[in-house]
């Protein structure tokens, strides 16, 4: 593939909602798979209890060790989704070309927060606390042992003085993460039926 074509190719990429849609399915898809075997060896666990750590414990005990991958997966596909809503809404105003300010910044961030309002998108206080949590998993839960800055280590928690604050999870997460995910989706296909019928 010569510069010139791999250049159209990266570019086609960059502006096709579809692309960014199809990702984030992946990554929900996926999430879903680890967060369905966390949830099902966590409910084992807890039913079974199991007396000391035979290899079936530690089978479980890994298995419950993927719930930080499945939300960061989750936090992903809807970080690609928001985008792809956003690139389909930037290319009905105006196509995107080389060097748009507008996707510079929307690429720049993994704050879902961020992104969700540029989106439009209507953020209740659950879904603002869940989008928060889902990029500490994004940024480091997910990932790493620690994030890069200490004060991002589980940070004070305001109302409780002295208490630390950890990026909980929980099934009303999860829950909260297919709401906004099924809402991104079904609007990215409202703007693309809008351009497409508009031009």
């Amino acid at each position: 593939m010569d510069a010139l074509t791999r250049s159209a190719y990266w570019r086609q990429h960059q502006n096709d909602p579809t692309l960014w849609v199809k990702s984030a399915v992946n990554l929900a898809y996926s999430a879903q798979v680890l967060f369905e075997r966390a949830s099902t060896a966590t409910e084992s666990l807890v039913r079974d209890k199991p007396p000391n750590i035979e290899p079936e414990t530690q089978h479980l005990l890994r298995e419950i060790g993927t719930y930080p991958v499945a939300f960061m997966l989750a936090g992903l596909a809807l970080e690609d989704m928001f985008k792809a809503l956003r690139v389909a809404q930037l290319n009905f105003e105006s196509p995107i070309v080389d060097g748009d300010q507008r996707f510079k910044a929307l690429t720049n961030t993994h704050s879902l927060v961020e992104l969700a309002r540029q989106a439009g998108l209507a953020i209740d206080d659950v879904a603002d606390e869940t989008l928060r949590t889902l990029k500490d998993y994004i940024v480091w839960v997910g990932r790493y042992p620690r994030p890069k800055l200490a004060e991002h280590f589980m940070p004070s928690d305001p109302a409780s003085p002295g208490a630390v604050k950890l990026p909980a999870v929980s099934a009303s997460t999860w829950a909260c993460f297919e709401r906004l995910f099924a809402d991104a989706k079904e609007l990215v296909g409202k703007v693309r039926r809008s351009g497409q019928s508009g031009s």
